[in-house]
């Protein structure tokens, strides 16, 4: 064999190995990423859909929370009136 077959035949074998690679490996690695892709892109939306209605549910608890304290208040203010009444 001389030295430009073996170059020729080394080259074959590469090129064969390419096309193995690219079609052997490569695309069906992309083909099973897509929709691991697609899956990624609805867990983030989803997250940002859940820390939205995380916010607007700490809100409505504050709102609540704000509403509650004053209502507690209002009823300590309440019993040390009725208490006043009774003492006098």
């Amino acid at each position: 064999m001389m030295i430009g077959e073996v170059v020729a035949l080394i080259g074959l074998f590469i090129s064969i190995m390419g096309i193995f690679v690219r079609y052997g490996i490569v695309i069906p690695m992309k083909n099973i990423m897509q929709p691991l892709e697609l899956s990624i892109n609805d867990l983030r939306e989803e997250i940002s859909d859940n820390k939205k209605f995380q916010k607007d549910t700490q809100s409505v608890l504050q709102n609540h929370d704000v509403r509650i304290s004053l209502q507690e208040q209002n009823s300590k203010n309440l019993d040390r009136r009725i208490e006043d009444i009774k003492g006098h």
